[in-house]
């Protein structure tokens, strides 16, 4: 967990200003190089970078995905703060995918996942594991549809079935009244 005058130092240091976000060389890097590289040093192995910061606005470095082990910590009073933060985070770049609650609380896990605008709500699971199926049971895939939340067709976890061209025959729905009818009406 970076201290406030850690993360000052840190915020240049670790996000390129004209994209606003991760500095490329950073992406896909442990935590012990992005602290290294950013001068954070602590006195044990750092395997995840923890950055307080208070806005979900799309301005803030820290409100977007960083493709690195760094968390964005924000505080809610409430729970109604909490959801108002979660959507506007999902809806600066996420709208559709994912969205976690961690909470043992029935009640606000089920208002959680009906104002999410996302097509896999994860309880209690990891990010990474739990939208590709490994620690949920949703189908195993890397390629996770966002349906219209995020402007694709499909909410699914995109699977080879989704590849497949499939052609279907289709026949009328009959019922066994009709059927006979049908079948009298060929007799004659």
């Amino acid at each position: 967990m970076l201290t406030p005058d850690e993360a000052r130092r840190f915020t240049p240091q670790a996000f390129d200003p004209r994209r606003n976000a991760l500095r490329s060389q950073l992406v896909g890097q442990d935590a012990q190089t992005i602290a290294q590289h950013t001068g954070i040093r602590r006195p044990y192995s750092i395997r995840l970078l923890v950055v307080e910061t208070d806005s979900p606005d799309s301005a803030n470095p820290y409100a977007g995905e960083k493709m690195a082990p760094m968390l964005s910590m924000f505080t809610a009073v409430n729970e109604e703060v909490g959801l108002a933060i979660c959507r506007t985070l999902l809806g600066n770049a996420g709208g559709g995918h994912t969205a976690i609650i961690h909470s043992r609380n029935r009640r606000l896990v089920e208002r959680f996942g009906e104002v999410m605008p996302a097509s896999r709500i994860l309880v209690n699971s990891p990010g990474s594991q739990g939208c590709c199926g490994m620690t949920t049971g949703l189908e195993c895939s890397l390629t996770l549809g966002c349906g219209t939340f995020g402007g694709n067709s499909t909410t699914d976890n995109v699977s080879y079935r989704h590849l497949l061209n499939i052609k279907r025959i289709a026949h009328p729905l009959v019922t066994r009244q009709m059927e006979m009818e049908m079948a009298g009406e060929l007799a004659r």
